[in-house]
């Protein structure tokens, strides 16, 4: 996996993005948290399976 940028481009580049939705109540309460995500590729590069 290459971040960054190649050939003057960005190596990774957003496709579709949805941002999440965070609970008011969180905001309020000022919670914070790490969230990983795991993505399994096809030979071509698309997700095929992501999970959080």
């Amino acid at each position: 996996m290459h971040f960054g940028e190649r050939d003057g481009k960005p190596a990774i580049e957003a496709v579709h993005e949805r941002r999440p939705i965070y609970p008011s109540e969180a905001m309020r309460e000022h919670v914070t948290g790490t969230v990983y995500l795991v993505a399994r590729l096809d030979a071509d590069g698309k997700v095929v399976d992501a999970a959080a």
